[in-house]
């Protein structure tokens, strides 16, 4: 809120902080991937995913997300290549709230039985529904790198880093680069108990100044996650799991942007 004196150009802002608000919801996640095979190694690649969250008290934070992609693929014994376009919707707010086109490249390679690595590409057209929105619409050039290393005693280690640039948008106050890197390990145990711990650290730059709030906005996230599943317990071939999530984001704009949440999520996953 902004009060100016009359035939002056001095003014106040009053920033007040958003209530903390707390809520009890579900949150799924399914995918759906289908590879044909046409000629030497080469076909038709599908690719479907639907997830989000859905807080039956609190609505206007219910939130879905589709993707969808058809394409190609190359693949033999040690290496694969997807090419294809997507396309990827976001409900929230009671509404259809953005869209994003684009195409995604994908590569990964066996370098050995205790060793895998992939990179995915990705350049997007972001567009909001809401005209009013439409300053934010932009393009979104992202890659992401990950390595998988099989240790002994059935010890997985793997990471990866990130880099997502936005840009394009009507002003570069909404234009952002943000870097990242991921580490988890994961153990299986005898007794049928799996354990996965990742650390997620991300660090978000925007590219101009922003006169509203008086500074170049940058945030830092850092995201822990622990997933204790437990396979032998699985009925109908549905595996559950307890999955323990810590956010902290930190930001320049703490008023507005700075925040912690803890979330703790049950699992059911199936693989057809």
């Amino acid at each position: 809120i902004a009060q100016c004196l009359v035939g002056s150009e001095m003014c106040i802002r009053d920033r007040t902080r958003p209530t903390i608000q707390k809520s009890t919801g579900f949150s799924y996640e399914a995918v759906l991937n289908k590879y044909t095979e046409i000629l030497n190694n080469q076909g038709i690649i599908f690719k479907g995913l639907a997830y989000g969250e859905f807080y039956p008290k609190k609505s206007e934070f219910t939130e879905h997300n589709i993707s969808l992609g058809l394409g190609y693929r190359f693949k033999d014994q040690k290496n694969q290549l997807d090419l294809y376009p997507l396309i990827e919707k976001t409900r929230a707010y009671h509404h259809w709230y953005s869209e994003r086109k684009g195409f995604n490249i994908s590569y990964s390679k066996i370098f050995n039985p205790n060793l895998y690595f992939s990179l995915q590409t990705e350049y997007k057209w972001e567009k909001y529904q809401d005209r009013n929105l439409s300053y934010q619409d932009g393009k979104i050039l992202s890659f992401f790198s990950t390595l998988v290393y099989s240790l002994p005693n059935d010890w997985i280690l793997f990471g990866g880093l990130d880099y997502a640039k936005k840009f394009s948008t009507e002003s570069k106050i909404d234009q952002y680069a943000r870097k990242g890197i991921r580490i988890g390990i994961n153990k299986s145990f005898e007794s049928g108990i799996d354990i996965t711990a990742q650390g997620i650290f991300r660090k978000i730059d925007y590219q101009d100044y922003n006169a509203l709030l008086g500074k170049t906005r940058k945030d830092n996230e850092q995201k822990y996650l622990f997933t204790f599943a437990i396979p032998k317990f699985k009925f109908y071939d549905i595996v559950p799991s307890i999955n323990f999530i810590h956010t902290n984001h930190q930001s320049n704009v703490e008023m507005l942007y700075r925040y912690k949440q803890n979330e703790v999520v049950l699992k059911f996953e199936k693989t057809f």
